[in-house]
């Protein structure tokens, strides 16, 4: 998320960051999520890279800066995302980003109105991560 903030400033462009869970692609463990930054919030990351949006003439390979997929982070899930849109002000909504699991245990990813995001544990069962 921070280095989507620089990329945003430094672009002068608005840049979207979404996690999502992948409908082509299920794994023995459920299905598989990925997350994006894009330039267009109507390019996730969900679809094949060759398919055009549906609202820009860009197609999703173009449109996506960066796409990290699920296999980079074995054992983690995808509990439950929302959008986060970073103005190149650096500003965005306040929002809880994501949720994930791993081991039993869930962490959260939150953005603040300025961008910055957090990582914290609701349960406060880490030692290393704050409590929500």
């Amino acid at each position: 998320i921070a280095d989507a903030r620089h990329e945003a400033a430094r672009r002068g462009q608005a840049l979207h960051i979404e996690a999502q869970t992948r409908s082509a692609s299920i794994s023995s463990s459920g299905p598989a999520w990925c997350w994006s930054v894009a330039t267009s919030a109507a390019c996730p990351c969900g679809e094949a890279a060759t398919a055009p949006t549906a609202t820009t003439a860009t197609t999703a390979g173009t449109c996506r800066l960066k796409t990290v997929p699920a296999e980079e982070h074995p054992g983690v899930s995808l509990v439950q995302s929302q959008a986060v849109h970073v103005q190149p002000d650096g500003q965005a909504s306040p929002v809880l980003a994501a949720v994930f699991a791993a081991g039993g245990r869930q962490l959260q990813v939150q953005v603040s109105r300025f961008g910055r995001a957090r990582v914290c544990d609701p349960a406060g069962a880490s030692g290393r991560v704050p409590r929500c």
